[in-house]
């Protein structure tokens, strides 16, 4: 098609509307299926869509827009070349998407912590040996064993590696009414919160707050504990990603992406 416009800028248009359609097609799989709902804004979606959206539309058509020359010999050789560097670079950029995403968000010490495969793999754990993990992703679990770790003085200390305890692991749907009992209404979320916490609740009565850590940082989930959906996420200290920090963390994975075609 590209090749028979009649100039540069219709090969430009042509070349930017079948980016497009690509795009909307990976970007549907990005907010749909691997970052849905509240994990989309706040878990890294967003950034991993800007990162395809960079790469399809400047890749594609604003090399056709630099090529395109109306009897040029060597034409179809660079359009194809820029073809199939838009595919390999889109094909890397969903490859680190799919990586970076949430496997699971498991409740454990009173607290949400969504949980990429890389994450799993620094702590040992191999996902496609966890029964709870083979699934549809993100699942949403919780541990057995979720009360909170105390020092000698009684006072609540972290766990990093309670929200690791594979082997205890269920679905949060089997833990509606523990669940329901370990929520807080809004009116005890942090003052710093209060407000939009207030907010959240005046539009659906039901929803209880907790603790939880996503891509964006720390805060609180707001999540209806009938049903265990989450309804949104306040950070409390927001850690905004940008995108050239979101490739900077992932580019490990984009190399590993690149060694695997070669391998095979």
């Amino acid at each position: 098609m590209i090749l028979k416009a009649a100039n540069r800028w219709q090969a430009f248009g042509l070349h930017l509307l079948i980016s497009l359609v690509l795009f909307l097609l990976l970007a549907a799989i990005i907010y749909f299926w691997w970052y849905p709902g509240v994990l989309f804004r706040y878990d890294g979606g967003l950034e991993g869509m800007k990162l395809i959206a960079g790469v399809d539309f400047f890749i594609g058509p604003v090399l056709t827009l630099l090529v395109y020359k109306v009897g040029k010999k060597t034409l179809r050789f660079d359009l194809a070349c820029i073809a199939v560097l838009q595919l390999a670079c889109l094909s890397g950029g969903m490859w680190t998407v799919w990586q970076t995403r949430p496997v699971a968000v498991v409740y454990a010490n009173h607290s949400f912590r969504s949980i990429s495969s890389q994450v799993y793999a620094d702590y040992g754990v191999v996902v496609s040996a966890v029964p709870a993990l083979q699934t549809k992703w993100p699942v949403w679990l919780w541990t057995i064993d979720s009360a909170p770790v105390r020092n000698l003085f009684g006072e609540v200390q972290g766990n990093g590696r309670a929200h690791f305890a594979v082997e205890s692991y269920l679905l949060l749907g089997d833990a509606l009414p523990m669940l329901e009992a370990d929520g807080s209404p809004a009116a005890q979320v942090t003052p710093l919160l209060r407000a939009e916490a207030e907010s959240i609740a005046a539009g659906n009565p039901h929803v209880l707050f907790y603790r939880a850590t996503l891509g964006a940082g720390s805060g609180y989930m707001a999540l209806d504990p009938r049903s265990g959906q989450a309804v949104d996420f306040l950070p409390l200290l927001p850690r905004e990603m940008s995108l050239l920090a979101y490739f900077g963390k992932s580019k490990v994975l984009v190399m590993d992406f690149i060694n695997s075609l070669f391998e095979h």
